[in-house]
């Protein structure tokens, strides 16, 4: 049986005074330690009794003292714990002497010099000069394999099972002693041994690192974790820690090695934005703390302070001062500071050496000060100043106390040109001059300043998951159950998926697993498309931008190996894993820096090239779906609808025609028109045309007057009124299951750019609503129109155009994108009167201006549209006025047509001209009275 046995003498205050002499005698047996020590020192010293029995010394709490001078005492005792301290431990630092004897087959490593070559199973150690914390190793069952190179021993004690691997691994430790001797200084030990020991752990210690067994054979090891762990001979190594003022070493350790290996790939960038989001999703205002009170790795908040934004800070004193600079600091802490445990203070003294005053500055202010900033850009403007540009803002910073210099990079319409610029206070005004116009402005593009990020900038990935406070798993499958546990920190609420909304849930993020299919259409527009194995997918929560909603779907086979490791793909928004196996990783595209447009960018269109109607017509053959924009009130755009219109029936045959104009419960009352058996007065009225449009109905009627004479259907694409003015005031979870059943089943949240164009009409437009009420309802219209054209032309064939707003057509995330996702049809989209901008549809219309009839108005106001119409106000030469109508008045009837609401004089009106002369009934002072009106 292998066995392994790591001692730890720690020593703690250092007396600079006195010689402190600690000389240790062990024998270990396999089971057992027994031991006698000598101490020599000018000071009594107070010793840990590390839970043996103690003779020589009065023991009392776990601790005894010894007097100065010359001391002995023995010990022994039965090793408690794998990683425990087993001989006393002397809270002084001391010259430590060590003999060894162990069985044969043992091997005994020490943070010291060897004296001499093992004889009868015996080793001698000494340490080099006044120790800390030596580390003594014992292990067994390892074959010993050594090389010597540029003047160091390079040696593995690796398993019979993992000894193929030690010519890898004592070359590459070769390499990276050498590169890191060049870039530092050289290496501080005679000596580097790798040894495996049978735990899932690294350490590196004075001399030596430990490594697991199972890790060994990892391909990514040598190209990774070594060369971290061998760095560490110099950082917390040969210059120690002092961790009362915070451990210093795995920031730097961490951006001299792993993120240094990614940098040498091109990936580098990548890496320091996934920092950023990992500390992020770890790091809150509960977990987190300053760099100066990060001691060691403990949880993911722990390692998001000490490792990652640590790393970030190293990373950006690199780019302010110059790699050569960067380098020189570094060669003059570590000369001024070997043999010592060092601080940031001593940092930050090395660094203003070499770069000058201005680096305390940054120690000053990143060290002791919690959390990132966030930078923003405010007050953007640009103006021509002698033939250039000056692009100017205010630079603002989120977040006390932060000095940094800052990259921003201004994109113009032929090119880029980055700056550099110094936030020292919350706001700072800033002037950017470009020899071309500039389209954007980015603040931070390739994340070289440790900063908050932004959600456009933060992909869904699981580590959001795993690192939220609060967490809810939700599944009603008990083969899934494992992954209730699966959390780096916060909470886990369990619940069962039947009743589950999560809306419920917006201050959550939320795992779910083997939940319906349903679920998912109703709040990311379609369910996760499954293969073989289990799908990991991670989405943003619609109800909440900084959280997500972790997706597990499919075969739970392996279910237990996944539950393990998941905490190890953090960074990713999507997985595959068959029987437990990881066959696929992805992560999602997101922009990259704090974008700000300033300027559309310009487009050159080719005159020559532009196209009539029936050009247009043409470019729809094998097309099934055509989009035709408009502004509601443009009789020009209409007439262009319809011209399209007869041109696809005619050239293509079969066609339908949706229409936002009309809601999905009047579907009947449209059929019937078309098929002749209501007329248009009866179909206005039951369609409730003018309650729930209000748009005059001569806008329309060309384009319905040729449906009904060729026999093309309409199809009413809109959600009820009733539905999307509840939900833009309460919300979706407001609507009834009668309202529900009356919209769309499908609803995707997920496109950010569709956000973004609400978000700013939104802020446009100020209001009581909540935005997310008003993103729902919006959602909620353009989905369920995207339903309607979806079932019909899945059930049925030819053409169908589509009639509606511009803002539901261009760019496609409207209608368009939506009916795709739901039938994968191609589609042409057509806008009118839109910027031409690239992308924004496939074709834009710029039709002149057509006057068209219009029904006449009367010139009042009234009180309730619902009702026979109480007038409230009469506007100055109006028919009402020349009529003598009166404020008070209730109109109940013009000519033939009974009024008993506003909707009812509207459709009346519609069959009259301006000119003609009515008899309008009205009740005044409850008397019934008929005025003559001329309209």
């Amino acid at each position: 049986m292998k066995r392994i046995l790591i001692l730890f003498c720690i020593f703690l205050s250092v007396n600079a005074f006195a010689a402190n002499i600690y000389s240790l005698e062990l024998t270990y047996t396999g089971t057992e330690i027994k031991g006698r020590a000598a101490w020599k020192s000018d000071s009594p010293a107070k010793f840990d009794s590390a839970g043996l029995s103690i003779k020589g010394a009065e023991v009392e709490n776990g601790s005894f003292i010894l007097p100065a001078g010359r001391s002995e005492i023995s010990f022994e005792g039965m090793p408690h714990s794998i990683f425990g301290d087993w001989f006393p431990v002397a809270e002084e630092k001391a010259y430590v002497m060590l003999k060894v004897t162990v069985p044969k087959g043992y091997l005994p490593l020490f943070e010291g010099e060897e004296t001499s070559e093992p004889f009868n199973n015996v080793y001698t150690f000494h340490s080099r000069g006044e120790a800390e914390k030596p580390h003594l190793t014992i292990t067994s069952g390892v074959e010993v394999k050594s090389v010597e190179a540029a003047g160091v021993t390079v040696r593995t004690a690796f398993s019979k099972k993992n000894a193929g691997f030690a010519d890898e691994y004592i070359q590459k430790s070769i390499e990276y002693i050498k590169m890191y001797s060049e870039l530092i200084e050289k290496y501080p030990y005679g000596s580097l041994t790798i040894l495996e020991v049978p735990y899932p752990v690294g350490y590196a210690f004075d001399g030596f690192t430990t490594l697991g067994s199972a890790v060994i054979p990892m391909p990514f090891i040598t190209e990774t974790s070594l060369g971290h762990e061998i760095l560490h001979q110099w950082f917390g190594g040969s210059v120690g820690i002092n961790y009362d003022k915070g451990n210093w070493a795995e920031g730097i350790t961490t951006y001299m090695a792993d993120y240094y290996y990614n940098e040498l790939k091109w990936m580098g960038k990548e890496y320091r934005k996934n920092s950023l989001i990992s500390f992020g999703a770890y790091s809150d205002n509960e977990t987190d703390f300053p760099m100066s009170e990060f001691k060691a790795r403990h949880g993911k908040s722990g390692s998001a302070v000490g490792y990652n934004k640590a790393m970030m800070f190293f990373h950006m004193l690199k780019r302010t001062y110059g790699n050569d600079k960067f380098l020189d600091a570094v060669r003059l802490f570590v000369k001024d500071n070997t043999g010592r445990r060092a601080s940031w203070d001593d940092w930050k003294k090395a660094f203003v050496t070499v770069a000058g005053d201005d680096a305390a500055q940054l120690f000053d202010t990143w060290i002791t000060s919690k959390g990132l900033p966030a930078y923003s850009a405010e007050k953007i403007s640009v103006k021509s100043v002698n033939g250039r540009y000056v692009t100017s803002f205010n630079l603002v910073r989120k977040g006390e106390g932060f000095v940094a210099d800052v990259p921003v990079t201004v994109k113009t319409v032929t090119g880029q040109q980055d700056f550099i610029l110094r936030s020292d206070n919350g706001s700072t005004g800033f002037d950017l001059a470009t020899e071309t116009e500039p389209v954007s402005l980015v603040i931070d593009p390739y994340y070289d300043v440790p900063r908050a990020l932004y959600p456009a900038e933060i992909p869904p990935v699981i580590s959001a998951y795993l690192g939220a406070s609060k967490k809810v798993f939700v599944t009603d499958s008990e083969r899934f159950n494992c992954l209730s546990g699966v959390s780096e920190q916060g909470e886990v609420k369990q619940v069962s998926y039947k009743g589950f909304r999560l809306e419920d849930y917006k201050d959550y993020s939320v795992m779910l697993a083997g939940v319906p299919d349903h679920f998912y259409e109703k709040y990311f527009g379609r369910a996760p498309e499954q293969g073989d194995g289990l799908l990991v997918k991670t989405y943003k929560n619609p109800f909440s931008i900084d959280n997500v909603v972790v997706s597990v779907s499919g075969s739970p086979d392996g279910i237990e190996g996944v539950c393990r490791r998941l905490p190890h793909y953090g960074k990713y928004s999507e997985l595959v894993f068959t029987k437990g196996r990881n066959v696929k990783k992805d992560v999602n595209r997101t922009e990259d820096g704090v974008i700000y447009e300033i300027k559309n960018k310009e487009y050159a269109f080719r005159v020559s090239a532009a196209m009539t109607l029936d050009e247009i017509a043409a470019e729809a053959d094998g097309v099934r779906l055509i989009y035709i924009g408009e502004k509601h009130d443009e009789h020009s755009h209409h007439a262009n609808q319809l011209a399209m219109i007869k041109l696809l029936h005619e050239k293509y045959g079969k066609t339908a025609i949706g229409m936002e104009m009309f809601q999905r419960p009047f579907q009947k009352v449209l059929d019937d028109y078309i098929e002749g058996v209501v007329d248009e007065r009866t179909m206005l009225e039951k369609t409730e045309y003018y309650k729930r449009w209000r748009y005059d109905y001569h806008l329309y009627k060309p384009i319905l007057t040729y449906a009904r004479e060729n026999g093309i259907r309409i199809i009413a694409l809109n959600a009820p009124a009733e539905a999307t003015k509840k939900t833009a005031m309460e919300g979706l979870g407001a609507l009834n299951e009668e309202e529900r059943f009356s919209t769309a089943s499908e609803i995707d949240y997920s496109n950010p750019a569709y956000r973004e164009d609400l978000k700013s009409i939104f802020d446009m437009h100020p209001s009581r609503q909540v935005f997310e009420n008003f993103l729902e309802a919006q959602l909620l219209w353009d989905e369920t129109m995207a339903e309607a054209v979806a079932e019909y032309i899945k059930n049925n064939d030819g053409v169908m155009v589509v009639l509606a707003g511009n803002g539901h057509i261009r760019r496609g995330y409207g209608i368009p994108e939506r009916v795709k996702r739901r039938t994968g049809l191609k589609y042409l989209s057509i806008v009118q009167d839109e910027p031409a901008e690239k992308g924004i549809a496939d074709f834009v219309l710029y039709p002149d201006g057509l006057d068209g009839e219009a029904a006449p108005k009367l010139g009042v106001a009234v009180k309730d549209s619902d009702k026979s119409p109480e007038i409230t106000e009469i506007g100055d030469d109006t028919p009402a006025k020349k009529a003598g109508l009166q404020v008070g008045d209730v109109i109940t009837g013009i000519d033939f047509f009974e009024v008993n609401s506003l909707y009812d004089l509207k459709v009346a009106l519609f069959y009259m001209k301006q000119g003609n002369f009515v008899k309008l009934k009205i009740l005044r002072d409850g008397k019934e009275i008929v005025v003559d009106m001329e309209l």
